[in-house]
């Protein structure tokens, strides 16, 4: 592990290893659990312009990604969610068989 930071030093390596990155979707556990995130970052500070290029534009990738919606999750923004679906179903529903109704007897 100690070789990693110098292996990685040399431009066309790290920009290898970087774009191999650039195809993986990683979640928030992940990037927690991994560090990588953090390994990343130091990157963006490499002396060849276009790994820390590659770098920024990794880690910009990874923050849109998290920043997408998230499913509810405590009780009560599920419940909210319930609600809100079950009310449209409704609306819904009582369209579409009233005009199922008509539409079977003609």
């Amino acid at each position: 592990q100690a070789e990693l930071p110098s292996w990685v030093a040399y431009s066309p390596r790290a920009s290898a290893l970087l774009s191999q990155l650039k195809g993986v979707t990683l979640d928030v556990p992940t990037l927690r659990r991994t560090g990588i995130g953090l390994t990343v970052r130091k990157y963006t500070q490499h002396p060849d312009k276009s790994v820390a290029a590659l770098a920024a534009a990794l880690i910009q990738a990874w923050k849109s990604s998290v920043r997408k919606p998230q499913p509810a999750t405590t009780t009560r923004e599920v419940r909210r969610r319930r609600v809100a679906v079950d009310d449209d179903e409704t609306s819904d529903s009582s369209e579409s068989s009233s005009s199922s109704s008509s539409g079977g007897g003609g």
